[in-house]
């Protein structure tokens, strides 16, 4: 795995920077919006108040400041935003740091994986590095792991499949302040409310949808964690294969079961709403499930709200809504 990460990683800077050697990395990675300097950058407010309250503390003006630092002020600095790295992308922190320093400091490689490092810093430049960079980074890490180019395909090794069946009871919290209260009947357990919580807006949406469409006979409502819920495996670019759970499965009137997850919408301007950068991996990995499993159907729903419509997508995964990938939902379900 952490082969995999630091490939992924070191692939990901390559083309998003357009880097192109050492010599020449530096001043690429500058113009990207990179910090090199051996001080450390911090935020401060300024300002004047007259009182401790919160509205005049909120409208001081948020300004950048130097700070000259010792180099164990640089190491600790650097590790405090690895940890924070680590812990925001999923990826341990000894992993992590690793693969940092195969990339960015001078001397220090694994020679027999055949590195080849994007920067050569000396060790008080390389700590400054991560610590005035972490952002950038950490939004480089989660990329890099997720996005899903053609050269970072991966496929999945065969997994041990076992017959999933609806548990018999589930409990669900439910808003007491929504104003719907009623019953959805076609929910499969009785007593479910529209006001079950929590439930993202697509998802109440697409339930909204199963109720009222008379093509659908029943839905269910996945769990998101816990071997009682139905899940598949997918593989990340660092190697990893965590559990997908699908938002929904679901019988249709002509007794046809489909794998339904719902997910962020556009907004009117084409700005995506979405927020899982792991949604191509894991539209590929159910696309993948329904392959092995004949006779059943799948789709990524998402509202669009242009067309003020939910729309699905059964074929190839894309972020925007106006490729033909992305169908009404009323015109395939």
């Amino acid at each position: 795995a952490p082969r995999a990460a630091y490939s992924a990683i070191r692939a990901h800077c390559v083309e998003s920077i357009g880097l192109v050697s050492v010599a020449g990395n530096k001043a690429l990675m500058q113009k990207a919006g990179y910090v090199f300097e051996r001080r450390l950058r911090d935020k401060a407010q300024s300002g004047t108040v007259r009182h401790t309250d919160a509205s005049e503390l909120n409208a001081l003006d948020t300004i950048d400041i130097e700070v000259k630092a010792s180099n164990r002020d640089l190491h600790d600095a650097c590790n405090n935003q690895l940890y924070k790295i680590a812990n925001s992308t999923g990826m341990g922190y000894s992993d992590l740091g690793k693969i940092f320093r195969r990339l960015f400091l001078k001397g220090s490689s694994d020679k027999k994986s055949g590195d080849v490092k994007l920067l050569s810093l000396e060790q008080p430049d390389y700590y400054a590095f991560v610590a005035n960079n972490a952002e950038l980074l950490k939004e480089a890490v989660r990329d890099a792991v997720s996005n899903n180019l053609p050269e970072n395909q991966r496929l999945l090794a065969p997994t041990r499949e076992k017959t999933f069946r609806l548990p018999q009871e589930v409990k669900f919290k439910y808003d007491a302040s929504e104003k719907d209260q009623s019953l959805v009947d076609k929910n499969v357990y009785d007593g479910y409310r529209a006001s079950a919580c929590p439930r993202s807006d697509g998802e109440k949406r697409f339930e909204e949808f199963c109720q009222s469409s008379p093509r659908v006979k029943w839905f269910y409502k996945n769990g998101d964690k816990g071997s009682e819920y139905f899940s598949i495996v997918y593989l990340d670019n660092a190697g990893r294969d965590p559990l997908f759970f699908p938002d929904y499965i679901l019988e249709d009137s002509e007794g046809t079961i489909w794998i339904i997850e719902a997910k962020g919408g556009q907004k009117k301007s084409g700005e995506s709403e979405n927020i899982d950068r792991f949604a191509g991996k894991k539209f590929d990995a159910l696309q993948s499930y329904i392959g092995r499993h004949p006779g059943l159907k799948m789709g990524f729903v998402r509202y669009d709200q242009k067309s003020q419509r939910l729309c699905i997508n059964t074929e190839q995964y894309t972020e925007d809504l106006d490729t033909f990938f992305w169908k009404l939902l009323k015109d395939v379900l």
